[in-house]
C-alpha cells in the first residue's frame, strides 16, 4: 500500500477532495489493465455532517456517491444495498459487473466516519482511500488505511491536510507518526 499526501489549496476543501477523485480516475483510464471500470474510492471524514455535506456537494458537481452516516438516509435497517460494489460477495449467484456504461450513475466514491472503518471485507476494486480529516488516533488511521489493498491488490491512501505554513503542525506529525509505522 502507497501513502501520499495531499494539500489543502487554501479554498473549497470538497473542491480539492473533488480533483484528486478526477484524477484518480484519469489515472484509471492510463492504466494497461483498464477494463472500464473506475477505481471505487472510500473517503473518510470524521464527523457525519462533512460526510453529508461533501456527499451533497460532489453529487452537485455530478459525481454519484453514497454518503453514509449512522443516521444518514441512505442508511436502512436490514437493507445493506448501499453497500453493493464496495463490499466483496461470497456469494456465487452474484454475477460479475459489466463495465459501466454511458452515463452511468452507480456510486464510485463512498463517505463515510470511522464506523466502516472495521468489520467489513471490502471489494478489491476499492483501490483508495482519502482520508479528509484526520484520524484522532493511529489506530483509526490503520484501519480506515486497511480498507484499501485487499486480497493483495495494489492500494493507495492519500492523507489530505496542510503541509505548509501556519496550522501545519497536525499534519505534519501525522505525517511522521505513518512514516513510522513503516519502519
Amino acid at each position: 500500500m502507497k501513502t501520499e499526501y495531499e494539500s489543502w489549496t487554501g479554498g473549497n476543501k470538497d473542491a480539492d477532495v473533488e480533483r484528486r477523485i478526477r484524477k484518480v480516475w484519469a489515472e484509471d483510464s492510463i492504466r494497461p489493465d483498464f477494463d472500464g471500470n473506475r477505481s471505487k474510492i472510500l473517503v473518510f471524514c470524521n464527523r457525519g455532517t462533512k460526510v453529508q455535506s461533501l456527499g451533497s456537494f460532489l453529487e452537485g458537481k455530478g459525481i454519484p456517491n453514497v454518503a453514509l452516516t449512522k443516521d444518514g438516509s441512505a442508511r436502512n435497517i436490514g437493507n445493506n444495498r448501499h453497500l453493493d460494489g464496495f463490499v466483496r460477495t461470497n456469494n456465487p449467484q452474484t454475477k460479475p459487473r459489466s463495465p459501466p456504461q454511458s452515463g452511468d450513475r452507480e456510486p464510485h466514491v463512498m463517505i463515510t466516519t470511522s464506523m466502516l472503518s472495521r468489520g467489513l471485507d471490502f471489494s478489491p476494486d476499492v483501490r483508495h482511500v482519502f482520508i479528509v480529516d484526520e484520524p484522532r488516533n493511529m489506530v483509526d488511521f490503520l484501519h480506515r488505511a486497511g480498507r484499501s489493498a485487499r486480497a493483495g491488490q495494489i492500494g493507495k491512501v492519500v492523507v489530505f491536510g496542510k503541509l505548509k505554513g501556519r496550522g501545519s503542525a497536525k499534519a505534519t506529525e501525522m505525517k511522521k507518526k505513518v512514516g513510522a509505522l513503516r519502519k
